[in-house]
């Protein structure tokens, strides 16, 4: 028997697929893709435009930073050299370029002439330093010149136009020869004027009572140009007024004009024996002070160890022994003691100043070799004292009842 099959309702629809809906959701996928794709390119094209904007942006900087170098002008600078004389021409970007160029310039040639000026719209970097004009024969300056100053600024060494020409003067010869009781000068000059800076500068040193100057000649046939003036003579060690002329005349005649390596020290028993008395005339004016019963030396006696120091340089390869030396105040043990530790204080400052040490040796006499009366204050203070004695001097110390009753008093007690 067949299952019979029940009528559908009339009420019940269904569902059939549309071709109509098919097509709309195929239009809303290709507008969804195209949307995609407008973004895609939207970003592209943005970071195309800033990557523009960018190389741009670093175009100009570069621009920007190649015009700011090009505002600067490389120096190019023009020394003149006529014989004795230099002129400085050109532009520089400071005042410290100029000085250093001016110092250079100095150190060579006794006149300078000055026409720099100051230019900020110049630069060094690149610079030339260029040299023309006379000369003299054999003169060596405006080459030793153009790479001193080109050197000192980072300069390119560049044109040398120097013309040799010969001399038709002699170059004077000036003689200082300095003896224990007279300065004698001889040699010949072109004019009144050097002679006389020859001459006075003698004075300031010496004095006019000591200088002999009737040798003195002026010569127009002699000129200043690779002048020589040459200092001998045997001077007692301790003496600087040598080095103090060679000083005075350098500053007329320039320094290298000047030869003082002719002068000797004299270190005889009776030269090294006026040094100790000097030396003990000085420190009795100016003593080496200590703090109170301390071997701390005061900084009020850095100027007197200084000249000291200067002093004992001056007798080289002499031994010179420090003494210590103090009142008899106190114990006599301590006292031993304080002017050992004295002694040595003062031998390593000395070595500190740039004496030899090996030539130093200290030594301590504590309250046992009096130059006055200790029942006094003013004899205490003399007693108080460093002394230097030089190995193989004349001794000329004074005895006790000689000994300054003015001596300082400023000196701290050992007590």
């Amino acid at each position: 028997m067949t299952d019979a099959v029940e009528p559908v309702p009339d009420d019940v629809v269904t569902p059939v697929a549309s071709s109509d809906d098919d097509d709309r959701r195929a239009t809303r996928l290709s507008w969804l893709y195209l949307l995609v794709l407008f973004g895609v390119f939207a970003a592209v094209a943005l970071l195309a435009f800033q990557a523009d904007d960018a190389v741009v942006e670093t175009a100009a900087t570069t621009t920007a930073a190649a015009d700011a170098s090009s505002e600067f002008t490389s120096v190019d600078l023009e020394f003149v050299v006529d014989g004795e004389s230099v002129t400085l021409r050109g532009a520089v970007p400071d005042v410290a370029s100029r000085d250093s160029l001016l110092q250079s310039a100095q150190d060579r040639y006794e006149r300078v002439v000055d026409e720099l000026v100051i230019d900020e719209g110049t630069t060094m970097d690149g610079g030339r330093l260029n040299i023309s004009g006379n000369a003299f024969e054999g003169d060596t300056d405006a080459a030793g010149l153009q790479a001193d100053a080109a050197a000192s600024l980072g300069l390119e060494a560049g044109g040398f136009d120097v013309a040799l020409i010969e001399l038709d003067e002699t170059p004077v010869d000036a003689q200082v020869r300095i003896s224990t009781n007279t300065v004698v000068l001889t040699g010949s000059f072109p004019d009144q004027v050097s002679l006389d800076e020859f001459e006075v500068a003698s004075f300031r040193i010496f004095g006019q009572a000591m200088t002999d100057s009737s040798a003195l000649v002026v010569d127009p046939d002699t000129t200043l140009t690779n002048s020589t003036i040459t200092i001998s003579g045997l001077v007692d060690a301790g003496d600087f007024r040598a080095e103090a002329l060679a000083t005075e005349l350098s500053r007329f005649f320039g320094a290298s004009s000047i030869d003082g390596s002719s002068v000797s020290f004299d270190t005889s028993p009776d030269a090294l024996g006026r040094l100790e008395s000097q030396l003990r005339a000085q420190v009795a004016a100016t003593p080496i002070l200590f703090e109170s019963g301390s071997a701390d030396i005061q900084t009020t006696s850095d100027d007197i160890l200084t000249n000291l120091a200067l002093a004992i340089n001056a007798a080289p390869d002499v031994p010179v022994e420090i003494v210590g030396h103090t009142d008899s105040s106190g114990d006599a043990g301590t006292n031993q003691l304080l002017s050992e530790d004295r002694a040595v204080a003062v031998v390593d400052r000395l070595v500190s100043l740039g004496v030899d040490e090996a030539r130093l040796s200290a030594r301590g006499a504590g309250e046992n070799e009096p130059i006055a009366d200790n029942e006094t204050d003013e004899g205490k203070a003399a007693n108080r004292r460093i002394e230097f004695e030089f190995e193989g001097a004349t001794s000329d110390e004074p005895a006790e009842d000689e000994t300054d009753e003015d001596a300082s008093t400023d000196e701290e007690s050992d007590e």
